[in-house]
């Protein structure tokens, strides 16, 4: 009698931890469900760029949100907010947790066009802004990098004897591509002894106004064309064959003969009404300032 016994008692206690072992995979209470995350994304209507997320996982006690901005996962709420300020394709992430465990889900979401707030909306004015060189003594300002020392700058006399410069027409639009327009010609620089600069830049003459057509075609870059720039804190990049503002000579390391595919200036001042930007070259002790104003 003790054999039947104590069978029946081992039988009943693999039983036992069969039972455990599955309540601990499943994440929760004996027989629990594990969850089924889910979620849902929609836009503000009025609100630029910004987008309800709202889970309808059911059962679920906690949430964790990756919006793939670059921050990771960040524990939230079950209904938020997401903001993004860059135009793209984003893949948003959710974890749901419940007593049963844990569940993920995701959404696809296109951003299409760039937030239009900040430093952004005073260049671009939201629906695509012009700029050109303010009309006034000093709207080009050559000296150290700490400014304290100036070597050269424009006078009054400059706003109507470099017309061909000051008409010159920079559109900054919110997709982040800039019309550079130099409306048919440009003013061909000295630079030292080497005027014009470069040697080669015209074919006969020195500094001065020059119809387009009359330049040498190894520096077409430097014409009129679409580029792209970007904002990061007091900076605008300018990117693309022939980049600049200002003054074509100007390059990202300093003072260049052959056209370049990239500068970077800081910004001293922007408002709705005037824009400030510098080369600086700390390096050499260089600074070209240039002051800007709407066309409009």
């Amino acid at each position: 009698m003790k054999q039947p016994l104590l069978l029946f008692l081992v039988l009943i206690g693999i039983l036992l931890i069969s039972s455990c072992n599955d309540s601990a995979t499943n994440g929760g209470e004996l027989g629990s469900t594990p969850p089924d995350a889910s979620f849902t994304v929609t836009e503000v209507t009025d609100q630029e760029n910004t987008y309800v997320l709202e889970s309808t996982t059911e059962g679920a006690f906690m949430w964790q949100w990756n919006l793939d901005d670059g921050n990771g996962w960040q524990k939230g709420n079950e209904i938020d907010t997401a903001f993004y300020s860059q135009a793209g394709d984003y893949n948003i992430k959710m974890r749901a947790f419940t007593d049963a465990g844990s569940d993920s889900a995701s959404n696809s979401l296109n951003v299409a066009q760039n937030a239009c707030v900040g430093d952004l909306e005073l260049l671009t004015g939201c629906n695509g802004k012009t700029w050109a060189l303010s009309p006034e003594a000093g709207a080009v300002w050559i000296g150290t990098a700490d400014f304290s020392t100036q070597y050269f700058a424009y006078s009054e006399a400059d706003i109507t004897g470099r017309s061909c410069q000051f008409n010159d027409e920079y559109t900054f639009n919110l997709d982040l591509t800039m019309n550079r327009d130099l409306l048919g010609d440009i003013w061909v620089d000295a630079e030292g002894s080497a005027n014009p600069f470069p040697s080669d830049i015209i074919s006969s003459g020195e500094t001065g106004c020059y119809d387009w057509g009359v330049i040498n075609t190894d520096y077409s870059v430097w014409g009129s064309g679409t580029f792209n720039y970007s904002l990061s804190g007091n900076q605008i990049s300018i990117n693309g064959d022939g980049a600049y503002l200002g003054l074509y000579k100007v390059g990202d390391s300093g003072i260049t003969a052959t056209p370049e595919s990239s500068i970077s200036y800081e910004i001293l001042e922007l408002t709705e009404d005037r824009m400030v930007v510098a080369a600086i070259y700390s390096d050499i002790n260089l600074a070209f300032r240039y002051i800007y104003a709407p066309t409009q």
